[in-house]
């Protein structure tokens, strides 16, 4: 049987749909979930730096510094994150966790691994190991096929919207 590319993207859809069911509560959007993650996961890296400089986090999550800025001050209104300044160079901003975020981040991380436990048994181990090797081949595959043309070449015409 050959997979149709509308059967690849029903799988891929249906797994993202149920993928999206296992993301942060209503206090953090995934953008700010997907933040404040870093920020613990590059802080437990470079355990002597105080934090992690906005320009670190803006390249690992392949944004600009202002984007980062911005889900960085809506960390900081939530009180999960403190800005820190360089002790010698003022130029220098340092992004850390607050003990709340370090919470937060600690009681996320526990309920994420639960959850993934919980498939990861569902599948067993077998279609588990399969399944972690099928996703990295498709990580490969999707880093080296050529960037798709525009599903449309157009504008729609007369205000109509997609």
């Amino acid at each position: 049987m050959q997979v149709t590319p509308m059967q690849f993207f029903a799988a891929m859809d249906g797994a993202r749909r149920g993928w999206l069911r296992f993301m942060p509560g209503p206090q953090l959007n995934k953008s700010l979930f997907g933040m404040l993650m870093l920020i613990r996961h590059t802080g437990c890296k470079h355990p002597e730096a105080p934090g992690v400089r906005i320009s670190e986090l803006a390249g690992a999550m392949h944004q600009s510094v202002p984007a980062v800025s911005q889900k960085i001050t809506a960390l900081e209104r939530q009180k999960l994150v403190c800005r820190l300044a360089h002790p010698t160079d003022r130029r220098v901003c340092y992004i850390a966790l607050t003990e709340k975020g370090r919470e937060l981040t600690r009681q996320m991380m526990q309920s994420f691994e639960r959850q993934v436990e919980q498939i990861l048994l569902q599948l067993g181990e077998e279609k588990s190991e399969q399944l972690i090797g099928l996703l990295h081949d498709l990580a490969d595959v999707l880093e080296h096929v050529d960037p798709i043309q525009p599903l449309f070449t157009e504008e729609p015409k007369g205000g109509e919207t997609l």
